[in-house]
């Protein structure tokens, strides 16, 4: 009875509206929370960036043929979110150096205990 083309509209428009309300909510609330938990879990943040860095490195070696390494690199990160963690894993794994960038200024939020944990 209906089209595949009225289907693709109808999401399309769908889609649209949970776009407009997330606009809403985020004007409202602010954008807080990158992650799916809260930054006060500090050991579970410092697991989700080194996951991040291995999952960088997996699709890199996947992309690129060979294994890469970061050794050497210079780094780009478009939103790293709530922390640097990232960027100072790439530091330590050898990256020559780390660049971020994020419309959301969430850094100032992180926690020392982050920084401090995550040096041990």
């Amino acid at each position: 009875m209906f089209t595949l083309k009225f289907y693709n509209h109808l999401y399309y428009w769908i889609g649209l509206f949970f776009l407009f309300l997330n606009k809403i909510r985020h004007s409202i609330q602010g954008y807080t929370n990158p992650r799916p938990f809260p930054i006060t879990e500090v050991k579970k943040a410092i697991e989700y960036d080194f996951n991040v860095i291995d999952q960088w490195i997996k699709v890199l070696d996947e992309y690129s043929g060979s294994k890469s390494i970061l050794k050497g690199k210079t780094i780009l990160e478009l939103g790293p979110g709530a922390d640097l963690g990232i960027g100072i894993i790439t530091l330590m794994k050898g990256a020559r150096k780390y660049n971020a960038i994020d419309v959301n200024n969430l850094i100032d939020t992180a926690l020392e205990q982050f920084y401090e944990e995550l040096f041990k």
